[in-house]
């Protein structure tokens, strides 16, 4: 059996294919040629857009890079590749025609039409602009990931839980509000569970033919394939990614209501719920203020200097999402020494934990984390220390990963879970050496609550 996932980024598409034992088989990567495609005036308004039909040229040509080994893997079996499942950025919109193309750039996650990243508000946008240069009335609206399952099934009018979230989709009553059904008129997307199985591949590209009679399973967004592929899948367990920052998710047996709106919710395969929350604390400021040339060496360093005692949230600029919701917050500390804003990181971490566990959501004693952060062997062992937890890295860490497991659970494996528990692989365990930092994480959080409160 082989599975592949699909991982449509802000940046680039992957597209990663294992066997039913997590068994890596084949993994390409393309950059788009443009970020932004908004005209010049806009882009320094907030307008964010990319071009679908660039997506699907990169996406095509990843797909091709891979056929040979996915063709040699695959054998005698009847069809080269089992099931397909897609991940696209959240938030993000492609107004269609009535012959489902698009219509002019896609609106991105990000772009100000919106209201922070939510797609229903750019819906909104369009439907009284119009799309496109020509400001066009849109015939149906997709979503990143809709669009790509689109343009291999020929079906643009299915997408999933996740996607539909930030569309007025309602994950706890499974249905789509009032708001959203007259937003996106009639033709309203089906909103299928992430992990089931949701159509067929079918085209007509010689190219990629290879694909044809493979099973589309429900994707979701990049954010939680990315916490898929972390091997989170469990309640009690969460995924800790610290790439240009600190995203949280995990998995939990109730609802998790933040009134502050830190925190909200996906719907996990099973039944369960996927909380989470991102800083605006991570890895971006280790590359602005000491150059990731300089790590190496600086890494090196850190072992013999931890922990420095100083006090670190170190924010670039000011505002926070979570563990709170304040955009005017400073964040503290003098940014200068490398070490200290590492352990600053992780005290943010381990503040934004303890948030969850005051809503009510079980945290156990293992943690799942991937990005950049998690190439440090020092780092990993300062997190686990200030954690007080054990740190487990996975072998393959893109989203596209998650997808492949996810395709898994919706038509081989009869669970999320059972799919994750067969198919991820651990490279690396990092236990809780020493209880040094408790005194100063005691520090941290005073201060952190001080500057909250604004004394």
């Amino acid at each position: 059996m082989i599975f592949l996932g699909i991982d449509a980024g802000t940046q680039g598409v992957r597209a990663t294919a294992a066997d039913e034992n997590g068994i890596l088989i084949a993994s390409a990567h393309r950059s788009y040629e443009h970020f932004n495609l908004a005209p010049e005036l806009m882009i320094n308004r907030g307008y964010r857009e990319q071009a679908p039909d660039e997506w699907w040229s990169a996406l095509r040509e990843v797909l091709i890079e891979i056929r040979p080994d996915i063709m040699k893997a695959a054998g005698d079996m009847s069809a080269a590749v089992t099931a397909v499942c897609i991940d696209g950025t959240s938030g993000t919109i492609v107004p269609l025609d009535e012959n489902d193309r698009p219509i002019g750039n896609a609106i991105m996650y990000n772009d100000v039409r919106g209201n922070g990243g939510k797609a229903l508000p750019k819906v909104r946008w369009c439907n009284e602009n119009g799309a496109g240069p020509e400001h066009i009335k849109p015939a149906r609206y997709v979503h990143h990931a809709d669009y790509i399952a689109g343009r291999l099934t020929g079906e643009f009018g299915i997408t999933d839980w996740s996607n539909a979230l930030k569309s007025g989709y309602d994950v706890r009553k499974e249905s789509w509000t009032a708001e959203a059904i007259e937003a996106f008129g009639p033709n309203l997307s089906k909103v299928a569970a992430c992990g089931t199985p949701a159509g067929e591949i079918r085209t007509d590209d010689r190219e990629l033919a290879y694909l044809n009679g493979a099973k589309l399973v429900a994707g979701a967004s990049d954010g939680y394939m990315s916490a898929v592929a972390t091997c989170a899948v469990n309640p009690g367990e969460w995924a800790s990614i610290i790439g240009t920052t600190l995203i949280l998710k995990g998995v939990t047996k109730n609802y998790i209501d933040d009134p502050n709106g830190c925190v909200y919710c996906h719907k996990h395969p099973q039944g369960y719920w996927m909380p989470g929350g991102a800083s605006n604390v991570g890895g971006r400021c280790l590359n602005e203020w000491f150059g990731e040339e300089n790590f190496e060496m600086l890494n090196r360093t850190a072992a013999e200097k931890t922990p420095t005692g100083m006090l670190e949230y170190p924010l670039m600029v000011p505002g926070e999402r979570f563990p709170f919701l304040d955009g005017a917050y400073p964040g503290f500390g003098a940014h200068n020494d490398f070490t200290a804003v590492i352990e600053g990181i992780a005290y943010v971490e381990r503040l934004c934990f303890e948030t969850l566990e005051k809503l009510g959501c079980e945290v156990g004693d293992t943690v799942y984390s991937t990005g950049g952060a998690c190439r440090s062997d020092i780092w990993l062992q300062i997190r686990s220390d200030v954690l007080g937890k054990t740190i487990k890295v996975p072998e393959i860490t893109d989203a596209a990963i998650g997808g492949a497991m996810l395709a898994a659970s919706g038509v081989y494996y009869s669970s999320l879970g059972e799919a994750v528990a067969h198919m991820g692989r651990i490279a690396k365990t990092i236990t809780p050496q020493k209880s040094r930092y408790e005194e100063i994480y005691k520090r941290f959080r005073i201060t952190a609550e001080s500057f909250l409160n604004g004394k």
